[in-house]
């Protein structure tokens, strides 16, 4: 009996990079700021991007050159290096309301990559293909590789929703508790 253990790891990732940065996004009010002759300065951040790893160098990168685990990791402990991606988003600057310039692809920062995640070029190897490329024939992935080590962040469990916990703490005192969600999943009770 095979059992997915990564699975809910990778999709929970993979729903991040592909719905999850947007949602976030979407939800940021825009920053206001007044300038100094009275006129509203407005900026928003919009279409967020998480690329692929790729070599890093002084202020730029060779996005071309494929950056597996592997090419990393026997580095990562004398140097502390991580499997990580850099970050886009088109920057919108309004000025009384009216669109003055649209920033496209702004570095806004960089997050870990998921090994074997959807932006891992080890996503859809095959056994010869990882063993190529020296890692396991049986690589499953669901971590990290921060700082040079194997990270993995816990699943943890969600109270039931939409529904009435009773609770009687003593013969005379019933309590009832209903926890509910919206659709982004923050809490309202």
């Amino acid at each position: 009996m095979e059992c997915d253990i990564v699975g809910p790891h990778l999709n929970s990732f993979n729903w991040l990079l592909e719905d999850g940065f947007d949602a976030a996004v979407q939800d940021l009010p825009p920053f206001e700021a007044e300038t100094n002759d009275g006129r509203r300065l407005s900026i928003e951040i919009s279409n967020p991007v998480v690329g692929y790893p790729s070599l890093s160098g002084e202020g730029q990168t060779v996005s071309s050159v494929k950056l597996y685990p592997i090419e990393v990791f026997p580095q990562c402990r004398q140097r502390g290096l991580t499997y990580k991606a850099r970050v886009t988003a088109s920057i919108n600057l309004a000025l009384d309301g009216v669109m003055v310039d649209k920033l496209e692809s702004v570095t806004i920062g960089e997050i870990p990559i998921m090994v074997k995640s959807k932006r891992c070029h080890l996503q859809n190897f095959t056994p010869k293909q990882l063993i190529a490329k020296g890692e396991e024939e049986s690589e499953l992935g669901g971590y990290f590789i921060i700082g040079g080590l194997e990270k993995i962040v816990r699943l943890h469990i969600v109270p039931r929703r939409n529904f009435a916990l009773f609770d009687c703490p003593d013969r005379f005192l019933y309590e009832t508790l209903i926890r509910g969600k919206e659709h982004d999943e923050f809490w309202k009770g």
